[in-house]
């Protein structure tokens, strides 16, 4: 009977545990969401001191900018500038073609690989003698497997003519 009462006590804790979870999930998502009627807090204007004495003649009214957001637009949504439509065209969505890939660009490529992979052996050549120096054997053991297996793969790329 002591099992039956651990079991259920367990499952009812953990049952707790998933709808407080979910409820601060559902909470957060919709905190995340702001009103519409509050303004973020980063448009709020700073705060200034009153002047001393009222201006001599009132200041003349901006002009009239609009009241309401554009059509399609939602409120607290950045502004875009005139030049750029809200949705991307057809044409931008489109992928362009792959660049061939010339024998130039696999020598290239083979070359920033084999740039790659010698510095990886100069590291692993200091990382070696580094642990030799500490004693730990198994790090320099593994460390060496490693040295081999770069080098080897630089003697591949070197022997399908990829050496500059």
């Amino acid at each position: 009977m002591a099992t039956s009462s651990h079991r259920l006590r367990w499952l009812l804790g953990t049952t707790a545990a998933v709808a407080i979870a979910i409820g601060l999930a559902y909470r957060w998502r919709d905190g995340a969401e702001a009103p519409a009627s509050t303004p973020p807090p980063a448009e709020e204007a700073p705060h200034r001191e009153a002047p001393a004495r009222p201006p001599a003649a009132p200041a003349p009214a901006p002009a009239a900018a609009p009241a309401t957001a554009p059509q399609g637009t939602t409120p607290g949504a950045p502004e875009l500038p005139p030049n750029v439509s809200p949705t991307p065209s057809e044409d931008d969505l489109a992928v362009p073609p792959e660049a061939p890939q010339t024998a130039e660009w696999k020598q290239g490529k083979t070359g920033l690989i084999l740039d790659s992979l010698g510095k990886r052996v100069q590291r692993l050549e200091k990382e070696i003698q580094e642990a030799e120096a500490r004693g730990d054997q198994e790090t320099a053991k593994r460390q060496r497997i490693l040295l081999d297996r770069s080098r080897q793969r630089i003697a591949e790329l070197k022997a399908d003519g990829g050496g500059r």
